[in-house]
């Protein structure tokens, strides 16, 4: 049950996150787990020692992702026979990512000594000692789960396609856990745990679902370097809120032309952050072909923005799928894409913005795109 929460975590975010785009994005997630600067001189009391015991693992590379000071670190040891010793040093608790050969998990870490033991069937219930954030995390998800459980919220819901019905309850729950979430730190406040929980909800969730927690936080750990790290994701959700006018971008088409985002002004547009490698993305294609189609008679408008890096594998993305629509790419420059300005951490993630050029919708597809397109364009849809 100790990493149980970690489990389904990892279900919804990896649904819509591919390892490798993670591994990327990893300085920016484990940043807010950093709490102070921690370097190599650090004294042997700042030091974690981690042993571990994975039966099944045999004698294969461990990699263990953590924050010291302000950069991204990355540790890889080998096990033998299942066992395996890391060191590394940590001045206070994190949330670190331990890579196995096939799959991945997140604990929280500290300086001292720790043990993870259990078998590589069952890493979502690995045993693990000597933090003691981990074991108010583990009380948590205990709580939180058995919380979850008893909320009948969505039990009945039936959508035949499996996809939708997948993505339909991923959403029920994360809204379930958000509650369960906003009264465990409002009677927590102070609570270090807290603003983790935060953390990981700013990684997928909106302004408004992040704040409403957030508002919630005790002011000592608002002044952390997590709880400041969590403010300034804050105001990167601020800008893709309801009401907000879109970044003025020009980024370039299949053709390596310039295209500005103004040259749509008059129409809704949906800017579609996606990738040709996000199985979720491509999955989603065929909706919006038909959601275009459908109302582009109505001035509706679809960009594809792809966070690819192999300009012949998003073209030939594109050509499969069959996309009509205008499809913008900026591999020169990472710093300066939409997606960064917009905190896009995960795809598939959307906005609809309307002729005026203001958002009214973020992160709509599969049903809720066309249910919010129908109630747009009800007076006189395009039927081709």
């Amino acid at each position: 049950m100790q990493q149980i929460i970690t489990r389904i975590s990892h279900k919804i975010i990896n649904t819509e996150i591919k390892f490798k785009m993670m591994k990327k994005a990893l300085k920016n997630i484990l940043a807010c787990a950093a709490i102070a600067i921690c370097t190599f001189s650090s004294v042997r009391g700042q030091e974690i020692q981690l042993k571990g015991h994975v039966k099944g693992l045999g004698n294969s590379k461990v990699t263990f992702y953590y924050i010291t000071g302000t950069s991204q670190k990355s540790d890889i040891v080998t096990s033998v026979d299942g066992k395996f010793m890391w060191k590394a040093a940590i001045v206070s608790p994190q949330k670190i990512t331990v890579m196995f050969p096939k799959r991945s998990i997140q604990l929280f870490a500290e300086s001292g000594h720790m043990t993870v033991n259990g078998t590589m069937d069952s890493l979502d219930n690995l045993s693990i000692s000597g933090s003691k954030l981990q074991t108010q995390f583990s009380a948590y998800s205990k709580a939180m789960n058995e919380a979850v459980a008893k909320d009948t919220t969505g039990s009945s819901l039936v959508i035949p396609n499996t996809r939708n019905e997948n993505f339909a309850r991923n959403k029920i729950f994360r809204a379930k856990k958000r509650v369960f979430d906003d009264q465990f730190i409002q009677k927590n406040s102070e609570n270090i745990l807290s603003v983790f929980l935060l953390q990981d909800r700013a990684i997928l969730g909106s302004y408004e679902e992040v704040m409403s927690g957030y508002e919630k936080l005790g002011s000592s750990v608002k002044a952390t370097a997590e709880g400041i790290s969590l403010t300034e994701r804050l105001e990167i959700l601020k800008r893709r809120r309801v009401g907000e006018q879109v970044y003025n971008f020009t980024l370039n088409d299949l053709d390596g032309k310039p295209v500005n985002i103004n040259a749509f002004k008059g129409q809704y547009v949906l800017i579609d952050f996606w990738a040709s490698w996000c199985g979720p993305c491509r999955a989603e294609n065929p909706n919006l072909v038909k959601a275009y189609n459908k109302y582009k008679a109505n001035k509706f408008n679809v960009i594809g923005v792809t966070i690819d890096e192999d300009l012949d594998k998003w073209k030939q993305a594109v050509k499969e799928d069959g996309t009509p629509w205008t499809q913008l790419t900026d591999l020169k420059d990472r710093s300066k894409a939409v997606a960064t300005y917009y905190g896009i951490l995960g795809v598939p993630s959307s906005l609809l913005i309307d002729p005026d050029g203001k958002i009214i919708a973020m992160d709509v597809r599969g049903e809720s795109l066309q249910k919010k397109l129908a109630e747009m364009f009800q007076a006189s849809p395009n039927k081709s």
